[in-house]
């Protein structure tokens, strides 16, 4: 018998699948109430203090079919639109993926949340 060839290299995975699906993705199931609602408040704030519309509201303002940037002036709109940009590349450079491929809606959604959530701690120091 010879040797199997790998067809997924240990980086590809990495990449495609940072860590654990279920530790990342579904937290929520790992940890007390309280603690979820702390850290999603933690989330929240800073989010908030870096400058952009925080994705639980995204979430909500678009569900309903609303402009997530009501109420806001057009260079406040932009200014927002501009750090949201800053993320996208932040992430791509930290998850290897092509800036294009990074949304915060659909199937990784909550992969790159996530990941802006660990960037924006590391940025505050929290």
């Amino acid at each position: 018998m010879g040797k199997v060839k790998v067809r997924w290299k240990a980086t590809e995975i990495n990449r495609l699948y940072p860590k654990t699906l279920s530790g990342k993705w579904n937290y929520k199931n790992y940890v007390s109430e309280e603690h979820y609602r702390r850290i999603s408040a933690e989330n929240f704030i800073l989010q908030m203090n870096y400058g952009i519309i925080p994705f639980e509201l995204w979430d909500e303002k678009v569900s309903n079919g609303k402009d997530p940037f009501e109420g806001f002036s057009e260079p406040a709109s932009q200014k927002i639109k501009r750090k949201m940009r800053k993320l996208k590349k932040v992430l791509a450079h930290r998850t290897k993926v092509s800036y294009d491929k990074i949304t915060f809606s659909g199937r990784y959604k909550a992969l790159y949340i996530s990941h802006v959530n660990d960037y924006l701690r590391e940025k505050e120091k929290v």
